[in-house]
């Protein structure tokens, strides 16, 4: 990596042409992702929890109905 030189915190490095500040510490990097797929996985979950919820209350409100109709006609 070219780089002008370290700055005052190892974890990160100046670029040469750019000048930009680039974190090259890659265990923080990959923690960060696995941490993002585990949220973005618990978001997914809920959802599909809901939606669960939701068909459930459906079958319930159907079933209801069926009974209803069944001890009045």
């Amino acid at each position: 990596m070219s780089s002008i030189g370290k700055t005052e915190h190892s974890e990160y490095v100046r670029h040469i042409h750019s000048s930009a500040i680039l974190n090259i510490d890659t265990a923080a990097f990959n923690r960060y992702k696995d941490e993002r797929a585990r949220i973005l996985k618990m978001d997914q979950l809920a959802k599909e929890v809901q939606a669960i919820k939701s068909d459930m209350c459906d079958i319930k409100m159907l079933l209801q109905q069926l009974l209803d109709g069944k001890t009045n006609g």
